[in-house]
C-alpha cells in the first residue's frame, strides 16, 4: 500500500524573525492583529489588520521559515475552531475575483466606501494572490523582489470581526502607508499550544527561563517547556 502524502498538519503555526516577539506572544497569551500590506492589484496596494497562520507540515516548513523566522508556535485544531478562522482564498492574476478586487480597491481609494456592504469587505479581507512578489521587510533587496507562490503557504486568517471598510487601507503603489497595530488580538491558552519554535539549541535555556517566569500555575509552565522545539531539530529531524 503506497504511504500517503500528508498535505496538511492538524496544527497551525506562527512564525515570527524575532526571539523577543515569540516571548511576547507566549507572556500575553495572545497574537496581535497587524497590518499586512500587499501589492500590484492593478496598480493599487491594500493594507488589512490579521494575525497570519499556516498549516504546512513540519516535514515542509522549511521554505516558509526561511521567509518569515525561525520562531514560531504551534497551536492545536481545537483551538484553531474555536477561534473560527478562515483559510485564504487564493486568486489568479485574470480571474473573475481579481477584477472585482481591483475595482472594489478603486472604490475604496476614492472614498466611495458607503456602497461597500460587510460580505464584501469579509471576502476582500481573506483573498491573495495566489503568486507574486514577496511585500514583507527584508534587508536584503533580492528577497523583496523574489516572486512567491502564495498558494504554498495555506494560509488562515484572524480579521477583526468588525472590520469596517474604513480599516482598510488602499493606496497607489508608490503611496506610503503609516501602519500599526489597531488593538485587535487573538487568545490562546496554554493548554492550545503544541509546538514552541526557537532557532537552534543555544536558545533552550533562554526561553525556558522566560517561560519560568510567566505568571501561571506550575504545571502549565512545564507543558509549555515540554513544547519547545529548535528549527534546527527540524530541518535535521522532520
Amino acid at each position: 500500500m503506497a504511504e500517503k502524502r500528508i498535505i496538511s498538519s492538524s496544527s497551525l503555526f506562527h512564525f515570527t524573525s524575532s526571539l523577543q516577539t515569540l516571548e511576547e506572544i507566549l507572556s500575553s497569551q495572545h497574537f496581535i492583529a497587524s497590518y499586512c500590506e500587499e501589492r500590484h492589484w492593478g496598480g493599487y496596494k491594500i493594507s488589512i489588520p490579521m494575525a497570519c497562520f499556516c498549516d504546512i507540515p513540519l516535514s515542509q516548513i522549511a521554505a516558509h521559515i526561511n521567509r518569515y523566522g525561525c520562531y514560531g508556535i504551534g497551536l492545536n485544531d481545537k483551538w484553531e475552531n474555536s477561534k473560527k478562522l478562515s483559510s485564504v482564498i487564493y486568486s489568479r492574476p485574470k480571474s473573475e475575483l481579481s477584477r472585482w478586487v481591483k475595482k472594489t480597491l478603486k472604490n475604496i481609494a476614492c472614498g466611495k466606501i458607503n456602497a461597500i456592504s460587510n460580505e464584501a469587505i469579509y471576502i476582500l479581507s481573506r483573498i491573495k494572490k495566489n503568486y507574486g512578489k514577496f511585500a514583507h521587510d527584508k534587508k536584503d533587496k533580492t528577497e523583496q523582489e523574489k516572486l512567491v507562490c502564495f498558494y504554498n503557504e495555506r494560509e488562515w486568517r484572524y480579521v477583526p470581526k468588525n472590520l469596517k471598510a474604513k480599516d482598510i487601507k488602499v493606496g497607489r503603489e508608490n503611496e506610503d502607508f503609516k501602519l500599526s497595530s489597531n488593538g485587535e488580538y487573538l487568545d490562546f491558552d496554554f493548554s492550545d499550544v503544541k509546538y514552541i519554535i526557537i532557532k537552534n539549541e543555544c536558545e533552550r535555556e533562554k526561553i525556558i527561563k522566560h517561560i519560568n517566569n510567566i505568571i501561571t500555575e506550575e504545571k502549565e509552565r512545564d507543558l509549555l517547556k515540554s513544547r519547545i522545539i529548535s528549527t534546527a531539530q527540524i530541518m535535521q529531524d522532520f
